[in-house]
């Protein structure tokens, strides 16, 4: 068995009152995350803000020993490329869709990963 690892923190402690990173605090921080041997790291939502997507444009100039630098995205603006600014790395998708209406957008069928939606 195998775990992976997928840490949040740039977006989702990013969330915490009070707490506001800069750029170069969240490139930091991927670098100590990417340290610790973390296989994704979650930088943020790029098609939310300016910040965001500075973030993933350096962060794919960087090298990365372990991690693979991921973006979020949500299922609720159709045909926007969210997941390119990741450039490659990943992302997460927060879906509040049921398996029918993913069925619509996504081209699955029942024995390809549909039991993903329920």
């Amino acid at each position: 068995m195998q775990i992976v690892l997928y840490d949040t923190t740039l977006r989702d402690g990013a969330q915490t009152e009070g707490v506001s990173f800069s750029t170069e605090d969240k490139l930091r921080i991927a670098q100590r995350i990417d340290d610790y041997g973390i296989h994704y790291i979650e930088g943020g939502f790029p098609g939310s803000n300016p910040k965001d997507r500075e973030f993933f444009d350096r962060a794919a100039e960087m090298t990365w020993r372990h991690a693979r630098i991921t973006a979020f995205g949500a299922t609720r603006y159709k045909h926007r490329e969210v997941g390119e600014r990741s450039h490659g790395g990943g992302f997460a998708v927060l879906s509040d869709a049921d398996r029918d209406d993913c069925r619509q957008i996504f081209p699955v069928s029942g024995r390809d990963g549909s039991r993903n939606y329920d």
